[in-house]
């Protein structure tokens, strides 16, 4: 029902573009949209988040080889960032800007650009600011990647063959999915509640817990409502951070 509610919407935008009389607008056709969905919808289904230590465990488990390092990379710097698998695909090398440190002491961090994304379909751009952390550790594993693929151009995750060669290529969003649900399956995880999106809705859910401000949230996932950002905050103990904790 998701998919032709979709449609509908697309016709009935078409037709009043276009200056003619929508058919959705009949009244027969709204109330057989309103018997269909009355009987087909459901609950649309959320994918589990993921946790950090959870990521932690999927990336220890990826190998020590050109394409573990590229796993690993994927993982850690889709979770780090909370993008969309459609922009973890897209991100071009010139995409990824390390930030230059003032004082050697300093931590490492970067930038991200999003050229594109769902919630921007004119291209004005954003830029996700990335830190490397103590577990996850995303700008490492990225350079451990680039370094041993040696890519200095083009797509910053691309494809290889079955002996390990680049196709310079990206990746399919599917792939990571894919590639997403294989680690978790691999740390004892049901894959069937995983997607790329586990990473994006894990990182939101683990910033929460940590008592970060939403806007600093939302710089990071390119969220515009704290309203659209809680939608994606999972959690698995309905007792955790409990709303009476503390007072009760």
């Amino acid at each position: 029902m998701s998919t032709i509610n979709t449609y509908i919407k697309a016709i009935h935008y078409k037709n009043h573009y276009l200056g003619f009389d929508s058919p959705c607008d009949i009244p027969l056709v709204k109330l057989m949209l309103k018997g269909l969905n009355r009987e087909f919808s459901t609950d649309p289904k959320q994918a589990r988040a993921l946790k950090a230590d959870e990521v932690e465990k999927m990336i220890d488990l990826c190998p020590d080889t050109l394409i573990g390092k590229r796993d690993a990379a994927i993982l850690a710097i889709a979770f780090a960032s909370a993008a969309r698998r459609s922009n973890v695909r897209d991100f071009l090398i010139e995409d990824a800007e390390i930030v230059e440190k003032i004082d050697p002491t300093d931590p490492d961090r970067m930038y991200l650009h999003v050229r594109r994304s769902k919630t921007d379909q004119m291209g004005k751009g954003r830029k996700i600011p990335i830190i490397q952390g103590t577990r996850i550790q995303p700008i490492k594993r990225l350079n451990d990647w680039l370094k041993a693929s040696g890519i200095t151009s083009g797509y910053l995750f691309q494809t290889m063959d079955r002996h390990g060669n680049l196709r310079g290529n990206p990746l399919d969003g599917k792939d990571i999915s894919r590639l997403v649900k294989y680690y978790a399956e691999a740390i004892g995880l049901d894959p069937s509640t995983i997607s790329s999106h586990s990473l994006r809705a894990g990182h939101v859910t683990c910033a929460v817990i940590a008592g970060a401000r939403d806007d600093k949230i939302m710089a990071i996932t390119g969220h515009r409502s704290p309203v659209t950002l809680h939608r994606y905050i999972r959690d698995d103990d309905d007792f955790t951070d409990h709303a009476s904790k503390g007072f009760i």
